[in-house]
């Protein structure tokens, strides 16, 4: 049985939530202000926590970061009635957004699909990582292999040599992390072959950036990456990267970070934090 907080001042939705929840089986604590729920992580760990987009950005980020050094694998999930217009700000430090007007009924299925998926357990990551400098691309692999989140990993240099082998054998590699620039072809032209291939479509890709490449980021996200790291990466923002690419996979999501119309607010979001400039 998942343990579930849920973080809203919403007298309202908080019971239509709890009777979700609670229907579906899962042990379920309300909460509507953030030091409380901040509080609830010291004495227990929560396998999912449920809050709406009234929140701040900065909220859901200290929730998401209780979370997830709880768990790296907890789920964030955000519920959005679209008038704030953001869910990929929301989605770009690792949260799962459920939006529309039937918000309720869909996050109904999204926890049953989530019960469901329960048994469907990834025992190993295989990352394929693309870096046509040597030294970073071993280090990338090294830290990857070193999270504890039982990852393998294999380094190519060129994104040529990366379609070779996911094309070899379309089922082995999970997930790719690839560096944005690079000789011949670049890091966006290699995601939007895999989107473009029904047989890799599916998976998550991680890029690599450093900071103030501005264009290059949006083009990548917008082409269809999963998720971004900053040069040179920490650890705990891989595990995060990590973690979303296993939610992808074993839940079956959107492989896309950016879905289409968000570009504007993307770039904004991502001024605003100082990743491009």
């Amino acid at each position: 049985m998942a343990d579930v907080l849920v973080f809203t001042t919403d007298v309202d939705l908080s019971y239509e939530v709890e009777k979700i929840t609670n229907q579906l089986g899962f042990r379920t604590r309300l909460v509507n202000d953030l030091p409380t729920a901040l509080e609830w992580f010291l004495v227990r760990s929560f396998d999912i926590v449920i809050t709406d987009s009234k929140m701040s950005i900065q909220t859901q980020e200290k929730l998401a970061d209780r979370l997830w050094k709880k768990d790296i694998n907890g789920l964030l999930l955000v519920l959005d009635n679209n008038e704030l217009k953001m869910p990929s700000q929301m989605r770009l430090f690792g949260a799962e957004v459920i939006s529309g007007i039937d918000i309720l009924d869909k996050l109904k299925r999204f926890l049953t699909r989530y019960i469901s998926d329960e048994g469907n357990i990834i025992k190993e990551l295989n990352v394929l990582v693309v870096d046509d400098l040597e030294s970073p691309r071993d280090i990338i692999c090294i830290y990857l292999e070193e999270l504890g989140l039982s990852v393998k990993t294999k380094g190519v240099s060129s994104a040529d040599e990366a379609i070779k082998l996911l094309n070899k054998d379309p089922e082995f590699f999970s997930c790719v992390l690839t560096d944005i620039k690079m000789p011949r072809m670049s890091g966006e032209e290699l995601i939007r072959y895999i989107r473009g291939n029904q047989s890799l479509s599916h998976l998550p890709i991680i890029v690599l950036t450093a900071y103030g490449t501005a264009d290059c980021l949006l083009a990548c996200l917008k082409a269809g990456a999963s998720g971004f790291l900053v040069k040179p990466p920490k650890k705990q923002d891989m595990a995060r990267e990590i973690a979303r690419a296993r939610r992808i996979i074993r839940r079956g999501l959107d492989p896309r970070l950016v879905r289409e119309n968000e570009e504007n607010i993307t770039e904004e979001f991502l001024f605003s934090r100082g990743i491009v400039l």
